[in-house]
């Protein structure tokens, strides 16, 4: 008789645990990196900045995606795993630009593009007297005032509801009928069949083009008004010299395509790594498994799991765990004998390797102590 080891199976739970937990907080962002980081800081050089200014106004725009001001987060401890107005309240200003008073229903919270709500940080940031010691703090945050303001385009409408998330306080990817909806976004999409919190598609400047032009259009006034309040003197508006470039951008369906974009425009491309395009998934190597080829992901789990998926190519956009989640869960439903699937989806060896040298790390920094 074949038996399982025990080991094999506390992994195999804690998978089905872990891949739960994110199944909340992955894709409650906006524009990706290209547009937040990339296009905003070459917009800023256009509208006067030096590149070092820019680059300072587009790092600030992005922090509102990274750390502690990440949605994906703050949605994930606070609507589902907690009850927290004042967090959603936060997620609201800088990623779902409204007025409306939380706790609310999502009819009741609808994003408009380039609305008041959008602009009100921009241009409070607008009125800021700026002095010579505060003039890198005062970039940052005009950066983040920026922020809400392009959100307001990729998450205008009726946010989305993350599975067994409070629906009064959680938000996720705008509902649009005309984005394809998988099985996959019905059962994990959201609190509503046809939901789209799974979907990237909000994501993607060239699902929506008109929107993304209309977007970095709003944000190459805004950047010139607030050069004009800084240093005083007013450059002419050179949007149309500016617009074909931008709808180019917006129509780059890979990131190949957006590398090719910005050459000659940013000297460091690592911010388009992440972003939810086909042609590159970084961090990738090939490996051998059984009678599988399978592609390691380097997908690092809060339980220290890494994961691999089945080698296979990808017509659109691609999210590397979506693809892994739908596999494993396949798998799962079909399989006699779920303790071996960690065979097919853990990579065992690379697990070890990750935790030993974490814990290697931690015991110098200790001894170093």
């Amino acid at each position: 008789m074949n038996r399982v080891s025990p080991i094999r199976w506390i992994l195999f739970g804690t998978i089905v645990f872990s891949a739960g937990f994110l199944a909340f907080p992955l894709t409650s962002i906006g524009w990706e990196e290209d547009f937040h980081y990339g296009l905003t800081a070459w917009l800023a050089t256009k509208a006067g900045f030096s590149e070092s200014d820019a680059h300072l106004i587009a790092d600030g725009t992005l922090k509102l995606d990274r750390g502690i001001n990440d949605a994906r987060h703050l949605v994930g401890w606070y609507a589902c795993a907690g009850n927290d107005t004042e967090a959603s309240e936060r997620v609201r200003d800088t990623h779902f630009p409204s007025f409306t008073r939380m706790p609310a229903e999502p009819e009741q919270r609808k994003v408009v593009a380039d609305s008041e709500a959008a602009q009100r940080d921009s241009l409070k940031e607008m009125c800021v007297n700026v002095t010579p010691q505060s003039r890198e703090y005062a970039l940052d945050k005009f950066g983040q005032s920026l922020h809400p303001l392009q959100d307001s385009w990729s998450h205008q409408g009726k946010p989305s509801i993350p599975l067994a998330c409070k629906t009064n306080l959680a938000w996720g990817h705008p509902q649009n009928p005309t984005w394809k909806v998988t099985w996959f976004d019905n059962i994990f999409g959201g609190v509503e069949v046809g939901s789209n919190y799974w979907n990237h598609n909000a994501d993607l400047t060239y699902v929506h083009p008109t929107d993304t032009v209309a977007a970095a259009k709003t944000t190459y006034l805004s950047l010139l008004k607030y050069r004009a309040n800084l240093y005083g003197s007013q450059l002419n508006d050179e949007w149309s010299l500016l617009e074909r470039d931008v709808q180019m951008f917006a129509s780059a369906q890979t990131k190949a395509d957006k590398r090719a974009w910005f050459k000659g425009k940013h000297k460091d491309l690592a911010f388009l790594d992440k972003i939810n395009l086909p042609n590159g998934i970084a961090s990738t190597t090939n490996a051998n498994y059984g009678t599988h080829n399978l592609l390691v992901e380097k997908i690092l789990l809060p339980s220290g799991i890494i994961l691999v998926r089945q080698d296979g190519s990808s017509n659109g956009h691609c999210s590397c765990f979506r693809e892994w989640f739908e596999g494993f869960l396949n798998s799962w439903l079909q399989s006699e004998k779920p303790g071996k699937l960690v065979d097919e989806f853990v990579d065992i060896e690379a697990m070890k390797q990750s935790i030993a040298q974490e814990l290697s790390v931690e015991l110098g920094s200790k001894l170093n102590y």
